[in-house]
Order: C-alpha cells, then sequence, then structure tokens
C-alpha cells in the first residue's frame, strides 16, 4: 500500500535508507540518463526529509523537500506512482505543506497542499489520491479549520470506500472524528476517535497513531476523562520511537500541560513545566507553529509577565502570515494580558 520510503508503514529505517539513496546519486553521477540522475537525487532529498525530521531539523527537511520538488519531470517521472506507490512529486508537496506549516510559512503551507490536491486530482492514482488528501487534511487540522478538514475528509472516505481502500477508509474517519470533537460534538468525535485507535492498532497503522492519540488525549481532557487521557498519552509517548510520527512530540507534551493544568489536577507549576518543555523543544526543531501554540498556553496558564513576553515573541515570526487559528487565539490573549497589565 505504501512503500519503503513512506512514512506510514512506521518501521521503515531512515538511516539504512539514506546510505542507500546515496549509493544510487553515486550511480547517477556516473549514468548519461537523466530519469536515473533524477530518481535517485529525489530519493535522497525525501529520505532526507525523514532523517531530518528525526533529528528535528524541520528547517533542512523544508529544503530537502523543496528540493525533491524542482528535480520532478512530469513526463519522465509519472512512472512512480507505479514504482513507489504513491507519486513521488505529490508526496513531496504533501509532507512540504506540513513542514512548512511548522516552521512558520503558513501562505507557502497552503499553496503546496493545493498543488498537492491539483496534482492528485490529475493523476487519479487512488493511493496518491489518499496520500495528497490525508496529508492536506493534517495541514488544516493544524490550522483548526473544521469545514476545510471535513470537505477534504469525506472525499477521502468516499474514494476509499470506493476502491475499498481499508487503510484511507481509517485515516479518513479519523479526521472526521477530529473535525467532531474541534466543533464541539464531543460525545461523537470521542467514539469516532475511539473506533479508529483500535483500527490503527490493528492495523499496525504505526505513523498516524501518535497523532491521532493526541487528539484523543485532547479531547478527553475537555470532557473530564483524565485517566483516559493520560493513558492516551503515555501510549502515544511509547509508539513515537517505534516510528510513530516524530514531528508530533511537542504536542504531546503540551497536552500534558493542559492536563496537569484541568481543575481536578490544578497543579500549575507541573502544568507549566510541561508547556516549557513544549517551547524548549518546539523552538530547538525550528517548529514555530508548535512553539506559539505552547507559547499561547503557557501565557494562559501562568499569566505572569514573562509568559507574556514569550508569547509575543513567539508571534512576531509570524507577522505576515494569515490571521486565523492559533495566530488569532494568540493575538487575542496577547491583547487580553497587555489591557490587563496596563490596567
Amino acid at each position: 500500500m505504501s512503500d519503503g520510503l513512506s512514512p506510514h508503514g512506521g518501521r521503515h529505517h531512515f538511516f539504512d535508507a539514506t546510505s542507500l539513496s546515496m549509493a544510487l546519486s553515486s550511480i547517477a553521477s556516473a549514468s548519461s540518463f537523466f530519469s536515473l540522475a533524477f530518481s535517485s537525487s529525489n530519493a535522497l532529498s525525501r529520505l532526507a526529509y525523514g532523517t531530518s525530521l528525526l533529528d528535528g531539523e524541520t528547517e533542512k527537511a523544508r529544503d530537502h523537500l523543496e528540493r525533491a520538488a524542482r528535480l520532478y519531470d512530469a513526463t519522465a517521472d509519472r512512472a512512480t506512482a507505479v514504482i513507489y506507490g504513491t507519486d513521488v512529486q505529490i508526496t513531496s508537496l504533501s509532507n512540504l505543506c506540513i513542514t512548512c506549516w511548522l516552521v512558520g510559512r503558513v501562505t507557502e503551507a497552503v499553496a503546496h497542499g493545493r498543488d498537492a490536491l491539483e496534482y492528485s486530482d490529475q493523476l487519479s492514482h487512488a493511493h496518491t489520491l489518499g496520500y495528497a488528501y490525508a496529508h492536506v487534511c493534517m495541514l488544516y487540522t493544524l490550522e483548526r479549520d473544521v469545514p476545510t478538514v471535513q470537505t477534504l475528509a469525506q472525499r477521502v472516505l468516499a474514494g476509499a470506500i470506493e476502491r475499498e481502500l481499508p487503510m484511507w477508509i481509517s485515516v479518513a474517519r479519523s479526521f472526521l472524528g477530529w473535525s467532531e470533537v474541534a466543533s464541539g460534538r464531543m460525545a461523537e468525535g470521542i467514539d469516532t476517535l475511539e473506533k479508529q485507535r483500535d483500527s490503527f492498532q490493528n492495523a499496525h497503522l504505526v505513523y498516524w497513531l501518535p497523532t491521532h492519540l493526541c487528539w484523543l488525549a485532547e479531547a478527553y481532557v475537555g470532557t473530564d476523562r483524565l485517566a483516559e487521557a493520560r493513558l492516551c498519552l503515555e501510549q502515544a509517548r511509547s509508539v513515537f520511537p517505534r516510528g510513530g510520527n516524530h514531528w508530533y512530540e511537542v504536542e504531546r507534551l503540551r497536552i500534558e500541560g493542559r492536563l496537569a493544568a484541568h481543575a481536578q489536577i490544578d497543579d500549575a507549576a507541573l502544568a507549566e513545566r510541561y508547556f516549557e518543555q513544549a517551547l524548549a523543544l518546539a523552538r530547538q526543531r525550528g517548529q514555530r507553529g508548535f512553539a506559539l501554540r505552547a507559547a499561547d498556553n503557557l501565557a494562559a496558564n501562568g499569566l505572569t509577565e514573562r509568559a507574556r513576553m514569550l508569547l509575543q515573541h513567539e508571534l512576531q515570526f509570524f507577522a505576515d502570515q494569515p490571521d486565523r487559528g492559533d495566530r488569532s487565539d494568540a493575538k487575542a490573549l496577547l491583547r487580553s494580558l497587555q489591557g490587563g497589565s496596563r490596567g
């Protein structure tokens, strides 16, 4: 269903694969065939993207993906959909849209996501369509755009049911569960997410599992089911080293903070430590999107002058980005904190 260069299986050995791609690149250098040079160089860029994210080098991952997208030749390389299970250009653009969001380039992220959907629609290759739509769905969960996630996920679900593709059925339903929770239909959303968690575990879809568990944990926190939230977070922590989407680890720390800050626990000091850890890890990895979210939670939790300054610092990286989602909420919180300090 997906190739060894794709992260979905959760058991791929990125460092071994990078060594292989370097060997391919050496062969390509001695070859007179451009298509071989493209394939190896593109594979190298995609694999370096995987290792860069595993190493927490998000900006480097973005650079490698942009290189891969530039090298693509629509005529010579269209066969990659058959060779790899998904079209290599669309996988590059799909991952690039998320990586750009992480580094704070939201406008570019949306443009890459739009291109991924457009190209996948033109190609009409079943798994490539699922891959593109699922990753762009992920982008819009990061933007907290519920209507767009619902629209895209419903299209994935309809196509996956028609083609009998169980992995994409589970992924699409997971995004619909997120949408239900995000729109306030907590009971329905939790029920959907719980069912899909079981599906992911049974199918060994390790890559998607940590994100799914974090969504479920945050929904449990919001409905006072704290013991279940803690179990989800513990499970997510154990899955990351086994091939889970490593780039989402900052969010686990932030949700740990939200759990500690819940009224039934009310441990402000512990919550602050988790938010600080999330912010520090996000900064270390260059994940500006998650850094802003962690700073927002920290400011809302502590209401201190230092927290206000941290939030203001993170917001400066988004001065030219669309005013919606986390950025809009952070600006509103900052205005309220500044108003309080003036009062």
